[in-house]
C-alpha cells in the first residue's frame, strides 16, 4: 500500500481510468450490438440460455470464475483487514463479520427474489454515491485546502497538459455524456 517515489499518481490513475473505461464501453456496445433486443439486465444469464453455442456458454463460466470469483477473497480480506485495523474487532470477530458472515448471509438469501431486488438498488444508490459524489467532494474539499500555487512545479508531472487546463467536473461530465449518447444509439 505505499508508493515509490518515482510513481506518478496521476499519470497511474489516468492510465487506470482510460483502460477501465475503454474496456467497459467496448464490452457494453459489443454486448448492445450483438443483442440488440435484449429485455433483461443481466446479459450472463442471457449469453448462458439453453440456445446459446456451447462457446458462449463455456465464455461465460468463463467470465464468472475469472473475474467474478478472484474478486471475492480479495473483498474478503479487506473487509477483515480494515475491521482488525480499525480496531472495530479483534482479529478472530473480525475474520468471522469479514469472512464467514457474508458466506453465511450469502447461503440463507441466495435464491431470494426480495433480496435480489435489495441488493440491486442498495448497489446502484451506494455505487451512484460513491462514483459521483464522493469524488466530486473529495476534489472539492481538496481544493479548498491546497493553493495550487503553493504546489511545487513537479508535482503535475505526468498529467497530459490537456487535463491541466479543464476542470475535473468537465471531463467526468464528458465521460458520462458520452457514454449515454454511445448507449442511446446503441439501443436505438
Amino acid at each position: 500500500n505505499e508508493k515509490r517515489p518515482h510513481v506518478s499518481i496521476d499519470k497511474t490513475l489516468w492510465i487506470g481510468t482510460w483502460f477501465n473505461y475503454v474496456l467497459y464501453l467496448a464490452f457494453g456496445l459489443v454486448g448492445a450490438w450483438a443483442y440488440p433486443h435484449m429485455r433483461t439486465s443481466d446479459f450472463l444469464v442471457v449469453l448462458g440460455r439453453p440456445s446459446s453455442p456451447i462457446i458462449t456458454k463455456v465464455a461465460v463460466m468463463l467470465f464468472s470464475l475469472g473475474t467474478i470469483a478472484p474478486g471475492i477473497p480479495v473483498h474478503c480480506i479487506t473487509v477483515r483487514y480494515n475491521l482488525y485495523v480499525g480496531k472495530i474487532c479483534s482479529a478472530r470477530w473480525a475474520s468471522f463479520w469479514g469472512v464467514l458472515f457474508p458466506w453465511l448471509v450469502a447461503a440463507i438469501v441466495y435464491h431470494g427474489h426480495y433480496f435480489s431486488q435489495i441488493l440491486n438498488w442498495s448497489a446502484l444508490l451506494v455505487n451512484g454515491i460513491i462514483n459521483f459524489v464522493v469524488p466530486l467532494a473529495i476534489y472539492i474539499k481538496a481544493r479548498s485546502v491546497t493553493n495550487p500555487a503553493d504546489l511545487p512545479d513537479d508535482s503535475y508531472k505526468g498529467t497530459p497538459s490537456w487535463c491541466r487546463c479543464m476542470p475535473p467536473w468537465v471531463l467526468a461530465t464528458s465521460f458520462v455524456l458520452i457514454t449515454l449518447l454511445l448507449a442511446v444509439f446503441a439501443i436505438t
